[in-house]
């Protein structure tokens, strides 16, 4: 469960680094790959860190 849980930061720290520079949300790429990130971490996090990361999706039109 250790494993996991260290897994399940990682991959939320991968997003939070991301998304937390100054990032052109116009492009296209930026945006899709913002989404991949997020996804990915979703899919590992618990559901209050989901919806953290949603919101911020829907605030930048990423989702």
């Amino acid at each position: 469960m250790a494993k996991r849980a260290t897994a399940v930061e990682a991959n939320l720290a991968d997003f939070w680094s991301v998304v937390s520079h100054p990032l052109n949300f116009e492009n296209p790429a930026t945006r899709d790959t913002v989404r991949k990130i997020a996804f990915s971490a979703m899919k590992k996090c618990n559901r209050e860190d989901a919806l953290k990361i949603q919101a911020f999706l829907d605030e930048y039109n990423c989702g």
